[in-house]
């Protein structure tokens, strides 16, 4: 992607009289990773005001929920630079969907424009990036967010500055980040040359054995190749996703997928139609299955007669089950045909077994609602309330139902699909956790309606649920409600009943009794 503004023309500010000081290097990409007490304001008005005497404009993106914040802490330098202006993630299509870098970019260069014929002799760009975790889509587009902003930076009279809450950004992201940026803002406002910068155009190639020659040459340049040649087109490219196996990727393949496994399997493509399972001569339930096992089973794959009992689990005579595979193998091969590709490159047949092969860049829901629930409880083991609200949150969103939600259910009980059964309890049992711990921060926090919501959610799921049960009888009491704080423990013991389980427990009876009391002495007249 070239940015095609050919009128802008970099200035003096660029030049070569430039090299000397350290806030206008000749690569003006910097990476500020903050220290989790807040935003970094004390670092950040000072570069404003160096930028501003250069004759500069500045935009500022804040996520959402801290644009009050930004446009109180930066109304002094607003006030005295030229266009200078705190805007939304969400206005410049940072929480869009479908997420498009090349819409948030036409954005930023539509104010460009704007600063540039107001005067401003360049722009300063500071960008909060925690749509990277409140956005899904942001752990896909990360990488090719970041080369955008380089190229902008190297085109223009333009100079980023990408804010990272490091106590909030998955540590993928965190990685992603470091690489990509040449310079790293210090706390002190120094601009320090980053060592482990790797050129945007091999890090969004994933290119492990580039990165590699791309750092040796940085030791010595007598290590430079005479040609510089990938060896991806040689053999599938792999990235590993946190607590899976390692996925085969296959490039040039019309684009990365996004693939959600959390309620009825969806897939996506780049432009965010979503895949057709319905084709002719199969079964959409049958297809899934096929795709989900050969998903999760990665480079192991699996053999026609693992594949069979898992379709077909009544099937005794294998002839027919052979029979069936092939048509099931030749109807999902359609369904991930590519425009102008071929689906045969991603469901793959060789050494008896199939393996299926999913486009550079791939992103699944499973790695990051994972990281999201062990982020946002170590944030809450912290006292960090705002972020694990933040990080639970983006969990919880994520969860749009049971995993593999529509898989058939006959295959419980099969060995080959055991995977699925087990991982589906599992991460339902992560869900009721994380929703009732944001139930309990929102109560804490006096966010009373909200908390009742998030336990209404894990509810939804699990009407037994005592921790769900407990705390919205907490948010209840909070609220001054003890009617409802009878009402609710009364439709918990009901529905135990009904479940055959019994009566609540000794704890919630204690916990139940002492909030009526507590109730009933409030409601007492003072003598």
């Amino acid at each position: 992607m070239r940015c095609q503004l050919d009128e802008f023309v970099v200035g003096d500010v660029f030049g070569g009289h430039t090299a000397g000081n350290p806030m206008f290097p000749l690569s003006p990409h910097f990476a500020v990773f903050d220290d989790g007490q807040g935003r970094p304001w004390a670092l950040l008005r000072p570069l404003i005001e160096r930028y501003r005497a250069q004759g500069w404009s500045w935009l500022y993106v804040a996520d959402d929920a801290a644009l009050a914040q930004a446009q109180a802490a930066l109304a002094g330098p607003a006030a005295q630079a030229p266009g200078g202006a705190v805007f939304a993630a969400s206005a410049l299509g940072f929480h869009a969907t479908p997420f498009k870098v090349s819409g948030i970019v036409a954005q930023l260069l539509g104010l460009i424009r704007e600063a540039r014929a107001a005067g401003a002799a360049g722009v300063l760009l500071l960008i909060e990036m925690g749509w990277t975790v409140r956005t899904p889509a942001g752990a896909i587009y990360h990488r090719e967010y970041e080369a955008a902003v380089q190229e902008l930076v190297e085109q223009l009279p333009v100079a980023a500055v990408c804010l990272h809450p490091r106590h909030l950004m998955l540590g993928g992201q965190l990685l992603s980040a470091l690489h990509l940026h040449p310079q790293v803002l210090t706390p002190s406002g120094e601009a320090r040359p980053n060592p482990h910068h790797v050129p945007p155009r091999l890090l969004v190639r994933q290119d492990d054995r580039a990165h590699f020659q791309h750092w040796l040459e940085e030791l010595d340049p007598v290590f430079q190749e005479a040609v510089w040649a990938s060896a991806a087109g040689e053999a599938p490219v792999q990235y590993t996703l946190d607590a899976l196996p390692p996925l085969i990727t296959v490039g040039d393949s019309g684009g990365k997928w996004k693939i959600r496994t959390f309620g009825d399997l969806r897939i996506y493509r780049e432009d965010g139609t979503p895949l057709n399972w319905k084709v002719a001569g199969g079964a959409t339930r049958k297809l899934k299955t096929l795709f989900a096992l050969l998903l999760f089973r990665a480079e192991e794959g699996a053999t026609p007669e693992e594949l069979i009992d898992a379709l077909w689990p009544d099937l005794t005579d294998p002839e027919p089950g052979l029979n069936r595979l092939y048509q099931s193998v030749t109807s999902l091969r359609r369904v991930l045909t590519q425009p102008g590709g071929e689906g045969r490159q991603f469901l793959r047949a060789g050494g008896g077994r199939y393996r299926l092969a999913v486009p550079e860049h791939t992103w699944l829901d499973v790695p990051m609602f994972q990281e999201l629930c062990f982020q946002g409880a170590a944030l809450d083991r912290a006292a960090d309330a705002p972020e694990a609200i933040t990080a639970y949150e983006s969990a919880a969103r994520l969860y749009t139902g049971d995993f593999l939600a529509d898989l058939p259910l006959e295959g419980a009980g099969n060995a080959t699909l055991e995977w699925c059964w087990n991982r589906r309890s599992w991460f339902r049992d992560m869900h009721l956790k994380v929703v009732t711990r944001l139930a309990r921060l929102y109560r804490l926090g006096g966010r009373l309606p909200e908390a009742q919501a998030a336990c209404d959610t894990a509810l939804r799921v699990d009407p037994t649920y005592e921790a769900a049960q407990e705390e919205k009888l907490l948010a209840f009491a909070a609220a001054a409600r003890p009617d409802a704080v009878r009402r609710q423990y009364g439709l918990y013991a009901a529905s135990l009943r009904r479940a055959g389980l019994g009566e609540p427990s000794a704890g919630l009876r204690q916990l139940y009794a002492e909030l009526l009391d507590q109730a009933s002495a409030h409601a007492s007249p003072v003598p």
